[in-house]
């Protein structure tokens, strides 16, 4: 197992446990992030920002509305399906490595339940959150 999809599956439980984004931080493109990744210019950078952070929050909720976590631990983490973005593809600047629906697998006493992350990527060694469950970075 890589530790770097572990390490995102716990952050993942976490802050759904705690009903924070806090333990995700590392984990989201920051500001700085999207600057350097993809090409957006003027109005067009602040409104991909926003969206994007709009999308996190709303899929987070969602998150918490409907995935029940109290007394789960992560089991596993199975990566995705590999499907790299080409630069110049969805507005990259550089091509990244891009994991889809990366499934956190977690036990919750009896019971097995998932949670899907849509699209994570590869920055500074580590997995980001791409979108939870939104199809592409175009949809934001």
């Amino acid at each position: 197992m890589e530790p770097q999809l572990d390490a995102l599956g716990s952050h993942v439980l976490e802050a759904l446990q705690q009903q924070t984004y806090q333990p995700l931080f590392d984990n989201f493109l920051s500001n700085g992030d999207i600057i350097e990744l993809f090409d957006y210019t003027g109005s067009d950078l602040s409104d991909t920002i926003f969206a994007y952070d709009r999308t996190l929050s709303a899929d987070f909720n969602e998150l918490l509305d409907s995935v029940a976590v109290s007394g789960c631990t992560v089991d596993r983490v199975v990566a995705g399906a590999y499907a790299p973005i080409p630069a110049g593809d969805e507005h990259t600047v550089f091509g990244l490595l891009r994991l889809k629906n990366t499934r956190i697998e977690l036990i919750c006493g009896d019971e097995t339940r998932n949670i899907v992350l849509a699209n994570i990527i590869w920055h500074l060694q580590q997995w980001k959150i791409l979108t939870v469950t939104s199809p592409s970075m175009q949809s934001l």
